[in-house]
C-alpha cells in the first residue's frame, strides 16, 4: 500500500469501523488516519498500528480479544476488526442498533452521562459495570484491562451477541 505521508486527525464527529455494527467501543481519543485511509472506509488496522504506535496496537488488541469469533485473535485483528461487526465511536453520541455499546475508560463513562449507580458489577473488583446492552470498562490499556477481565468481558458479549440471535 502506497501511502501519503501527510496525515490527518479523525474529527471528534467520526465513527471508525462497520456500519450497522454488532459491537461497538466508545473511546475519547481518535488515532492519526493516513490520507488515503478514510473514516467509515477501508480499514487496516496494521498501518494504524504502525503510524499511531503501541498505544493505538493494545486498544485494538484488547477489542479483538473481545469480539474475535474464535481464538485467533491476532489475525481476526489484523484482517477483520472493525470491517463487518465492530465500529469505534470518538464522540458520547449512542450508535443506534448496535447489540453492545463498549464504553471505555471513566471519562468516557461521565462524559455519556451514566449514573453508575444503576449499574452491576461482573467482576469482584468492580472494574466491569453493565446496564442492559451497555459495558462500561477499564480503559483499553493491559495494565487497567488484563486478559483476566477480558475474560470475564468477552463472556458478557457473547452471551449478549447470542441472545440476539
Amino acid at each position: 500500500m502506497n501511502l501519503d505521508t501527510s496525515h490527518e486527525k479523525a474529527s471528534i464527529e467520526h465513527v471508525l469501523g462497520a456500519q450497522g455494527s454488532d459491537v461497538v467501543l466508545y473511546i475519547e481519543n481518535s488515532p492519526t488516519f493516513p490520507k488515503e485511509m478514510r473514516v467509515n472506509g477501508s480499514i487496516s488496522i496494521p498501518v494504524l498500528v504502525d503510524l499511531n504506535g503501541n498505544h493505538w496496537r493494545k486498544i485494538f488488541t484488547i477489542f479483538a480479544k473481545l469480539t474475535a469469533p474464535g481464538e485467533n485473535w491476532r489475525e481476526y485483528r489484523d484482517k477483520c476488526l472493525l470491517t463487518k461487526n465492530e465500529a469505534i465511536c470518538f464522540t458520547g453520541q449512542r450508535q443506534e442498533g448496535a447489540l453492545v455499546h463498549i464504553v471505555s475508560g471513566k471519562s468516557c463513562w461521565e462524559r455519556m452521562g451514566f449514573d453508575m449507580g444503576e449499574f452491576t458489577s461482573l467482576d469482584p473488583q468492580q472494574r466491569l459495570w453493565v446496564k442492559d446492552d451497555v459495558l462500561c470498562s477499564p480503559y483499553f490499556d493491559y495494565r487497567q484491562f488484563p486478559n483476566a477481565l477480558i475474560v470475564i468481558a468477552r463472556e458478557w458479549i457473547q452471551a449478549r451477541r447470542a441472545l440476539a440471535k
